[in-house]
């Protein structure tokens, strides 16, 4: 598959279109002057281009609209302006606007509700939760029920609950039921908010050609079909199972197919009956078992079903594949939602994410992280973050925030390793000459940081498999996946032990990267490192990670013994995928771990973590606000430092670079030679710098 090429580059202070915001339009304007208004303003304001979409009454299906939408790209490509499609009708991706079901309403989706009451009486009601039967179940809790041991529980439908009798003891009682689900919020329409509307079933390879028969089909049949000639990328938004809601409901939600039904029945000849006690209830092996087995298929069709079918289309039309998912913040949210969010973002040719705060402390650190992480291991060269002031919007009830707000909240991004913006800002509280330079600043950054690798030497593992096992079926909503505080802790532990790592990498100015179970699988190791895809990590982090397959419990002790470092944060291996617990790694593990810390805010990780990993900027202050990221190109060497604070910030840098070495101004776009590593600088608010140590004879004007 052959891509456009982006723009030619302009020099450090004009950087190339392909590094500048994009805008998202959805609706260009109906008359043909003010769409060419509109496309003048984005070239006059520095934009790089625009995300668009057909649009007019009845979206894909009416020829015109497809037509206006041609003859807008054309004006758009003539004006040097770089254009993504956008996949959907409002959002999430799969309905296209109601036409992926229009006749084939068995391609609906379906989810498995669980409701359930724990009694210590001899009977029950269980509030009856919306759908048809599937299966009930009592699962002891104390002694005197556990003598019985679980059963299958018969049950009477009356005046809205299901009720039973069970004998002496305490037991968790359960009826499931299989629903519709319409979601609301996540299911809205262009034009209406909560605006419930029937969803695919993205599990399921014959929806998703449905999907892409009256969507992606669509364009190129008006386009034709070499659609890279037209868009950089497309931009799927939010797909998922949509195993969630914005209210809280009193039962359970968990993804289902009939595809993931038949996967489960094939692979390991247990029907869904069999498996749904031990998994909803038992926190035990059987439990941990099931739930690793259903989770690894809701994430194995959920990538090759969705994700893979949808990149497969786009490569065979010369073009990208690109967007985002839903809720990427909350781990936890991944395993309903997706099953495996790595797994889905390797089936994309611009991993992506959304961020809806421009509050910088509200930007999470490790979302760009992970999807820059993916890129890297999979040999792709961009990425892609959907960036708005959502939040102040409407939580808050505030206006968008001043320029250098923004710019902290897109420099946390930038750092993590986001290469395409593309904005639902409206900058309606920036100037013209503000938002100007906020396109150069960012332009400058990104061109200067979409090439080569990270500098990193330190792994940090994505705990999905421990995340299945230690899954709860609770009542849940889009709000509670964020109430770490609270529901299931085994989880939550993950979560954070992930979370305060990779806080404490940043504070100490470490590099790293974020890997998962293939690529611990499919690395070589030696020489003391995992290596992989010209990656090299000597450390490798596992936060509370307990449960992985037995060959990468393998390939990690290989590690250890061949002088590399495996650091267990909390839990300790335990478990493989078939064995919970296995006694073949609890052998292994005095060997496999090289230091073992019993929280990611235990003083002692960080104090090992200075001294063995090493920092990639030395400062003079051991709280300064600065964080890092670390570069290498074929051409260059690039440290961007960022400002982390609303307060000026002035340091002394030890560069982790070969001279000589250039002092790049993001915001000026100016070019300065230093005289040697060391380096007092003053950062603004929320600013940022970059060192360049040329690896060819550096360039030798002082301007771009």
């Amino acid at each position: 598959m052959t891509h456009p090429a982006p723009a030619p580059a302009g020099g450090f202070a004009n950087p190339p279109a392909v590094s500048r915001l994009f805008k998202i339009v959805h609706h260009p304007p109906e008359e043909p002057e003010a769409r060419e208004a509109l496309l003048a303003q984005l070239v006059d304001l520095g934009f790089g281009g625009l995300v668009v979409n057909a649009w007019g009454p009845g979206y894909l299906a009416v020829d015109e609209n497809l037509h206006r939408l041609a003859a807008f790209v054309e004006r758009a490509k003539a004006a040097g302006l770089i254009l993504w499609l956008y996949d959907e009708r409002g959002y999430p991706s799969g309905t296209a606007g109601g036409l992926t079901l229009e006749n084939y309403p068995l391609l609906e989706v379906h989810a498995l509700q669980a409701g359930s009451q724990t009694t210590s009486g001899d009977r029950v009601a269980v509030p009856a939760p919306p759908g048809d039967f599937v299966a009930s179940f009592a699962w002891p809790v104390d002694a005197v029920a556990k003598e019985h041991g679980p059963f299958a529980l018969p049950v009477t439908l009356e005046r809205g609950a299901f009720h039973a009798t069970v004998p002496a003891g305490t037991w968790r009682c359960t009826v499931v039921t299989r629903s519709r689900l319409l979601e609301g919020y996540q299911t809205m329409q262009s034009g209406g908010w909560k605006v419930a509307r029937p969803h695919p079933d993205l599990m399921n390879p014959e929806a998703v050609d449905r999907f892409l028969a009256v969507t992606h089909a669509r364009y190129a049949e008006i386009l034709g079909d070499d659609l890279g000639a037209h868009f950089f990328a497309t931009f799927t938004d939010e797909p998922s199972t949509v195993a969630q809601s914005y209210p809280l409901r009193t039962y359970a939600t968990l993804p289902w197919s009939p595809v993931l039904e038949t996967l489960l029945a094939e692979r390991y000849g247990l029907t869904l009956a069999a498996m749904l006690p031990a998994m909803i209830s038992d926190p035990g092996p059987e439990g941990q078992l099931a739930r690793y087995r259903y989770f690894e298929g809701v994430a194995e069709l959920m990538a090759e079903s969705f994700f893979g079918r949808v990149q497969d289309w786009c490569n065979a039309h010369n073009l990208r594949s690109g967007g985002h998912l839903l809720l990427e913040e909350p781990l936890l949210a991944h395993i309903s939602l997706y099953g495996d969010l790595f797994r889905c973002l390797r089936r994309m040719d611009v991993p992506g994410i959304d961020v809806l705060s421009s509050i910088p402390e509200n930007v999470p650190w490790y979302t760009a992280r992970i999807v820059s992480s993916v890129a890297a291991l999979t040999g792709k060269t961009y990425t892609m973050s959907e960036p708005s002031a959502h939040f102040e919007r409407v939580a808050l009830k505030q206006p968008e925030p001043p320029l250098e707000v923004i710019r902290g909240a897109l420099n946390r991004q930038i750092l993590g390793g986001i290469t395409s913006f593309n904005v639902y800002y409206r900058f309606d509280g920036l100037t013209a000459e503000e938002t100007r330079a906020l396109n150069a600043y960012v332009g400058r950054c990104v061109s200067q940081l979409t090439e080569g690798q990270r500098n990193a030497h330190v792994a940090l593992l994505y705990p999905i498999e421990t995340l299945w096992t230690r899954w709860v079926a609770e009542p849940t909503s889009i709000h509670s996946w964020y109430a770490i505080e609270g529901g299931a802790p085994a989880a939550r532990r993950v979560e954070m032990a992930f979370h305060n790592t990779i806080d404490v990498l940043y504070a100490n100015r470490i590099e790293f990267d974020i890997i998962d179970t293939r690529t611990v699988l499919d690395a070589e190791v030696g020489s003391g490192a995992l290596q992989h895809a010209g990656m090299a990590w000597d450390t490798v982090l596992l936060p509370e990670v307990d449960t992985l397959p037995l060959p990468a419990w393998q390939q990690l002790a290989e590690l250890t013994v061949s002088g590399g470092s495996v650091v267990a944060i909390g839990a300790r291996p335990t478990n493989t995928d078939a064995r919970f617990p296995a006694p073949e790694v609890a052998a292994m593990a005095e060997v496999l771990v090289y230091a073992h810390f019993t929280s990611a805010t235990d003083p002692a990780l960080e104090a090992w973590l200075q001294k063995h990993a090493g920092a990639n900027l030395g400062v003079t202050q051991p709280t300064s606000p600065l964080r890092i990221t670390h570069r290498i190109t074929d051409d260059a060497e690039v440290l961007f430092v960022i400002n982390d604070s609303p307060d000026a910030h002035t340091d002394t840098l030890t560069l982790p670079l070969r001279q000589p070495i250039e002092y790049l101004d993001p915001e000026t776009g100016t070019i300065t030679p230093l005289s040697g590593r060391t380096v007092t600088h003053t950062f603004a608010p929320y600013g940022a710098a970059l060192f360049r140590s040329m690896l060819r004879p550096p360039v030798a004007s002082s301007g771009g």
